[in-house]
């Protein structure tokens, strides 16, 4: 599980770092490709960008809902020990 957090914070970082970039240097590309064309670009981008963190809200959100199942068989298990040991 390390190894995709990990894996998650380099690819975002990267995506964050190359929309500042894409930002910082919108002149540069609206001359070379034409404001049309960046602007069509922009908005895959931004829609990757979306998805990427759509997913990763999901998946978080998936893992916090078999955590809190886990955490709640666990503590009937044990309440269920303590009962025993009562008797």
């Amino acid at each position: 599980m390390r190894f995709v957090k990990f894996t998650y914070h380099i690819v975002t970082t990267l995506f964050i770092l190359a929309t500042i970039y894409f930002g910082l240097n919108i002149d540069q590309m609206v001359r070379k490709h034409g404001f049309f064309t960046f602007l069509n670009f922009m908005r895959e981008w931004l829609t990757y960008g979306i998805v990427l963190f759509a997913v990763v809200y999901a998946a978080t959100s998936l893992r916090i809902y078999y955590l809190e199942r886990k955490l709640k068989k666990l503590k009937e298990e044990n309440d269920e020990e303590i009962n025993q040991k009562d008797f």
